[in-house]
């Protein structure tokens, strides 16, 4: 999924845990109850395309999911690793392409692994510089 056409215009209007960086090509998967139970299958995945990124949380956009709603924890992977997160809001759009009903998702992370936190902030650093003392404050209250 791609985000070259996500209204750039919203980054002020979502509320903010934390410092956020714009990410480019990132994508995570949730793991949401499958509605259709094709073949049997009880959980579908679904790609969400990562608009921002914080060592709190991010901004993702996707397709509108009926059974996540703002207090929902949603499971996702990302390159291989599991986390669990807590949608905190949900706002409707219908700027993305190629999905008829899209939406903004604001979510907290609740449960993330050692190795999903080293990517978390493998990206941000690529984003903000390597030696940015701010981002080493952020790491080091994170841990």
């Amino acid at each position: 999924m791609r985000t070259n056409h996500v209204n750039p215009a919203l980054a002020g209007q979502f509320p903010r845990l934390s410092d956020r960086f714009r990410v480019e090509d990132l994508t995570m998967s949730w793991v949401v109850p499958n509605n259709r139970k094709l073949f049997g299958k009880k959980t579908a995945h679904v790609e969400m395309a990562v608009i921002d990124l914080s060592v709190a949380g991010a901004l993702l956009v996707g397709p509108e999911i009926e059974s996540v709603r703002a207090g929902s924890r949603v499971p996702f992977i990302h390159e291989g690793e599991q986390g669990l997160a807590e949608v905190r809001h949900i706002r409707p759009t219908d700027d993305i392409p190629d999905v008829k009903s899209g939406a903004y998702y604001g979510i907290v992370f609740v449960n993330i692994t050692d190795k999903l936190k080293a990517i978390i902030f493998q990206r941000m650093a690529e984003r903000r510089g390597q030696r940015d003392p701010e981002l080493n404050e952020l790491w080091n209250h994170a841990r």
